[in-house]
């Protein structure tokens, strides 16, 4: 385990966090922006070719796809680098499989992350800075949360379990991406013991983590900042044991908690009518991943007072004149690129609407966005990812601003 992650955990001062959502091939969409934050960051810090993104943030958290590239970036690759291996994966990945219970080859997408991260376990010293992964595990219902912090209470192990910090990373990141109908669910062994001269197991059964309410993780990670069972101030690890209230947390205020959230392209997708109620169920449980993000966004920007405030609906607004609070918790900013046809063409009534660049390349692009969008939409759909890719770039350089990242949050650890 790498101690340097405990460390810079438990330092005082100020903390960064990156939260990247899930979308599938959208996932280019978060790319773009990663590689606007990246430029911004190295000329604002005046750093050189080889600044990576996990010398900044102190911890990269995702959901699904997020948690792919999460990695990537908590490993210190750049994200050009992550580019490329994402545009390389995807057709190897997302080929159609002659299956009714998959439509993707599981095995082909556990071959890649397996290229990425081999053997190694959460307390890998292999990764340069926090990681969190958000998964769901469907045999308990309940939202997994793992991360990488030394200070947590089950990450160590004590010999009669399985202990957090010994779950492979190729593991956890197939159970976030285990998204129902595209791949099969990923089983991790999270207990064992023998009894008899027999070794017995108990497994969780864990699905992908967008069917929590965190596939925009932003608000789950503040969390995991602020709440003292989570630890993230490093109090002893006894200590905790004996009452989580013992635990010590990242301090709160614009100056010492800065939380960047990412986006695929966000859209509300409107339940279908059907003679079918099968097909009705399917589309509404789809519509909750959306009214999760957007209840994320919400609780983030009512605690703070982002330069781009994102509309959350006609009555509330973007919440730019309402603090859930006294004063601002921390310094958030949401990135997105919505795929909707109001916001697209400029026509929509939301506080953040497109920008020239984004405008240009529209025009550039010449798309038929009517007919189009239905297909940019896509979870999965690899041909569009070139088109997605050039719209995000033009919508990461209307929105990254270098005033996104406060002087306070300056030094590198």
């Amino acid at each position: 385990m790498d101690s340097n992650i405990a460390d810079r955990f438990r330092t005082p001062g100020p903390k960064r966090m990156l939260a990247l959502d899930g979308g599938g091939t959208r996932g280019i969409v978060s790319i773009a922006f990663l590689k606007a934050i990246e430029a911004t960051l190295q000329q604002k810090l005046r750093r050189g070719d080889d600044f990576v993104l996990a010398e900044y943030f102190d911890i990269i958290g995702g959901t699904s796809v997020g948690s792919i590239l999460a990695t990537m970036l908590a490993l210190g690759w750049r994200v050009q680098t992550v580019e490329q291996t994402f545009n390389a994966w995807a057709p190897e990945v997302f080929k159609r499989l002659a299956s009714f219970n998959d439509r993707y080859d599981a095995a082909a997408l556990s071959k890649k992350i397996s290229e990425v991260v081999q053997g190694e376990t959460l307390s890998s010293d292999k990764l340069k800075t926090g990681l969190c992964i958000v998964a769901k595990r469907a045999d308990t219902n309940s939202p997994w949360v793992m991360t990488n912090n030394p200070n947590g209470l089950f990450f160590a192990g004590d010999g009669s379990a399985i202990a957090n910090g010994d779950y492979l990373l190729h593991d956890v990141i197939r159970a976030s991406t285990a998204a129902p109908t595209l791949f099969s669910p990923k089983e991790i062994e999270i207990n064992a013991w023998h009894k008899g001269g027999l070794r017995y197991a108990e497994k969780g059964y864990f699905m992908d983590g967008a069917l929590s309410p965190h596939n925009n993780p932003s608000y789950q990670m503040f969390l995991l900042a602020r709440l003292r069972g989570h630890n993230f101030g490093g109090a002893p690890v006894e200590a905790l044991k004996r009452d989580t209230r013992n635990g010590k947390t990242w301090q709160l205020g614009p100056d010492n908690l800065l939380m960047i959230s990412v986006g695929t392209g966000s859209f509300a997708t409107r339940v279908r009518r059907s003679l079918f109620r099968v097909y009705e169920a399917v589309s509404a449980l789809r519509s909750m991943i959306h009214d999760g993000e957007q209840l994320a966004v919400a609780q983030m920007q009512a605690m703070s007072q982002p330069r781009l405030s994102w509309t959350i609906d006609s009555e509330i607004g973007d919440l730019a004149s309402d603090q859930l609070f006294d004063a601002p918790q921390l310094s958030f900013q949401r990135y997105d690129m919505p795929l909707e046809l109001e916001w697209l063409l400029g026509s929509s009534a939301d506080s953040v609407k497109p920008g020239p660049e984004l405008r240009s390349a529209l025009d550039r692009l010449d798309l038929d966005l009517k007919r189009r969008l239905p297909k940019l939409r896509e979870l999965v759909n690899v041909s569009a990812m070139p088109i997605l890719s050039e719209m995000a770039k033009a919508a990461a350089l209307d929105q990254v601003r270098v005033e996104d990242f406060p002087e306070s949050f300056d030094g590198i650890y």
